[in-house]
């Protein structure tokens, strides 16, 4: 024992030697040293598992290591695509944006259209029906007027033939020739009377037959006006079924254009959040490499020790067991 002092003084020492300390050691006891021998086996196959495991620890961070450039790689392509769907979704919010607007004024102009064709169909049906009267009377009125005309020739006959001229019967059809013809016999026997009597009794007939023929062409065009009302009000009706179609179906478009703007504004959001997300996760990609470099580099310490436990430790212990203890006991 050696040591620097000062102001010391050596007193009386002495040394002892003995052996009463294996007194208690029975050499005769064969069964402790198997247990011993037992227990440096279970150490032994401990610190084995132990250092393959830190060996195995070691490779597989080391692999880990490896393989996070690739995990890097693959997060920067996550946020390239993240972006890309991000500013798609943005579009697709506007886009939506857009069909909602035009879907709401094609459903605001649906129901006007729907409105009016619905006005058209009530104007088209009150033509309809007034027309249709007029029509149901226009054969009353040509056979009311058809027969004052054929009284008024029948009386004209009878007249000219009063007066010693054979005519025949006077109609519609023939009068204004019979007439010119009872006018040519009178001139060649100048009898004035009969001559002005003949040309007063055209006239009259002439006029009537004005409004006759107008009559019938008015209660024609009033059978086509009705016809025509009956197929406008057809065509209304069918108009304002169209509208009624377009308006429930532009309603139905516009309910899901909001929800389609509703859902483009979720997508918008979610990818919002995933872009943030995974930027934060690429913005802590370094520091997880360093991590992952430091369990590394702590794994072959931790290989290497143990490694140099078991050559150094159990492996000493393990020749101490078997060399000068065994030696003892045999």
């Amino acid at each position: 024992i050696t040591a620097d002092v000062r102001d010391f003084e050596m007193s009386e020492t002495l040394s002892v030697a003995t052996n009463e300390i294996f007194n208690n050691i029975d050499l005769e006891d064969t069964d402790s040293i198997g247990d011993l021998n037992e227990d440096i086996k279970k150490l032994t196959d401990a610190v084995d598992q132990l250092s393959d495991g830190s060996v195995k620890l070691y490779d597989g961070l080391n692999t880990l290591l490896v393989k996070s450039s690739e995990l890097i790689e693959g997060i920067d392509k996550l946020v390239e695509g993240a972006g890309a769907l991000k500013n798609g979704t943005s579009d697709l919010v506007n886009g939506s944006v857009q069909i909602s607007q035009g879907s709401s004024q094609l459903y605001g102009g649906s129901k006007q259209l729907a409105e009016g064709s619905g006005q058209v169909l009530s104007g088209s049906s009150e033509l309809a029906a007034g027309l249709g009267q007029l029509a149901n009377s226009s054969s009353a009125l040509n056979a009311g007027s058809k027969q004052v005309f054929d009284t008024l020739l029948a009386a004209a006959t009878a007249q000219i033939k009063a007066a010693v001229l054979d005519i025949p019967e006077l109609t519609v059809e023939n009068y204004r020739q019979v007439l010119e013809q009872a006018l040519d016999a009178l001139n060649a026997l100048n009898a004035k009377e009969g001559i002005e009597s003949i040309k007063s009794l055209m006239a009259q007939l002439d006029s009537y037959n004005e409004f006759y023929a107008g009559l019938n062409q008015y209660t024609a065009g009033v059978d086509q006006a009705a016809e025509g009302a009956l197929a406008l009000k057809e065509g209304a009706g069918a108009l304002n079924k169209g509208a009624m179609d377009l308006n429930n179906g532009a309603g139905t478009l516009n309910a899901g254009a909001e929800e389609l703007n509703k859902g483009a504004v979720q997508l918008d959001n979610g990818a919002k959040q995933l872009y943030e997300g995974l930027l934060t996760l690429q913005s802590s990609a370094p520091a997880l490499i360093d991590g992952i470099t430091q369990l590394r580099d702590g794994a072959k310490e931790l290989s290497e020790g143990m490694t140099e436990f078991k050559e150094q430790g159990v492996q000493k212990l393990i020749d101490a067991v078997d060399g000068d203890i065994s030696g003892l006991v045999d």
